[in-house]
């Protein structure tokens, strides 16, 4: 990856992107393999632990938003689809590992030809994370799946 040969990041930054790219990867495979109402079960259902977050709310966000944009970078740049679901879910997961609250939604909308496309984003302290700041305006929310 092109990304990874900048001298200016640092090794741990470097880390931290590698381990994006083969969460995106997982997603991508578990997407394809695993029945959606399982992927619900297992990736989706708000986490049980009561342990909160020892950042400050204000800083939440901005690990929030760092995540989002790294998330994005590294999708592009896949060989394979990463579209929203799977940048969604692979987002969620490191949100998870940081305890940082975050709302998943899915939502439906219809294109120019009046077929149903589906789109998957994240919020943070009403902020988008994943997915596209216009997702509220253009989807129609089908399901919402908070970690508070």
């Amino acid at each position: 990856m092109q990304i990874l040969k900048r001298r200016r990041l640092s090794w741990r930054l470097k880390l931290f992107l590698v381990l994006l790219f083969i969460l995106l990867a997982f997603m991508r495979v578990a997407i394809l393999t695993i029945p959606f109402r399982i992927l619900v079960k297992l990736f989706l259902q708000p986490k049980t632990s009561s342990c909160s977050s020892k950042l400050p709310a204000e800083k939440q966000i901005i690990y929030a938003r760092v995540i989002g944009r790294m998330t994005a970078m590294i999708a592009r740049h896949t060989p394979w689809q990463s579209r929203c679901l799977v940048q969604a879910l692979a987002c969620r997961l490191v949100l998870r590992h940081y305890a940082i609250a975050n709302v998943f939604y899915l939502g439906v909308a219809k294109d120019e030809a009046n077929k149903f496309i589906a789109h998957a984003w994240i919020n943070c302290s009403s902020e988008t994370i994943v997915g596209g700041s216009d997702s509220f305006e253009r989807y129609k929310i089908i399901s919402q799946f908070e970690d508070i």
